[in-house]
């Protein structure tokens, strides 16, 4: 935005919600959203809790959640509900960066730093999360925006996230 313009704002069924940078992702995807559907639902109101929280504790982890609801519903979802290598849904503790499935704690053993490791809260697990977990969910969902959604002509978008997290990671250091 140029300075002195207004930013320019997001609309979900022609309602204006928050300036476009606060998501980038939602921007780059805002002509695939179905108003009836579960983005349509859940955009104006993480995009108001961004817009109106005194501070980023109160909605980085919802932004995430809302990430990985974005990557699903356009067709990229992850499986973080079991492991992609055992099929169990005990002791996840890592997600792949190339299939997007979660990883226990055994099966990944001599692969942790090839891994993102996997916070609770993005399995539901964790209703407040620390705000360190809330940086690794944004990394996950961070990498699975860039490889498959903010590439090419909207590779612009994926820098305004990544200044985004920046910012998150240096409020918290």
């Amino acid at each position: 935005t140029p300075p002195g313009a207004a930013p320019r704002v997001l609309a979900v069924n022609g309602q204006g919600t928050a300036p476009a940078a606060a998501n980038p992702a939602l921007f780059a995807a805002k002509g695939t959203i179905d108003g009836n559907g579960p983005l349509g639902a859940t955009t104006p109101a993480v995009l108001d809790a961004i817009g109106l929280a005194p501070s980023a504790r109160q909605w980085a982890a919802a932004l995430a959640r809302y990430e990985l609801l974005l990557l699903a519903e356009l067709g990229f979802g992850l499986n973080l509900d079991e492991c992609v290598v055992t099929g169990s849904a005990a002791d996840l503790a890592f997600a792949s960066p190339k299939s997007g499935g979660a990883v226990s704690l055994d099966a990944a053993a001599g692969y942790e730093e090839r891994l993102f490791r996997l916070p609770a809260f993005l399995g539901g697990r964790d209703a407040r999360p620390p705000m360190g977990d809330v940086l690794d969910g944004l990394l996950i969902t961070g990498h699975f925006l860039g490889r498959d959604l903010l590439d090419g002509r909207n590779h612009d978008l994926l820098i305004v996230r990544e200044r985004l997290t920046a910012r998150l990671g240096r409020a918290v250091a």
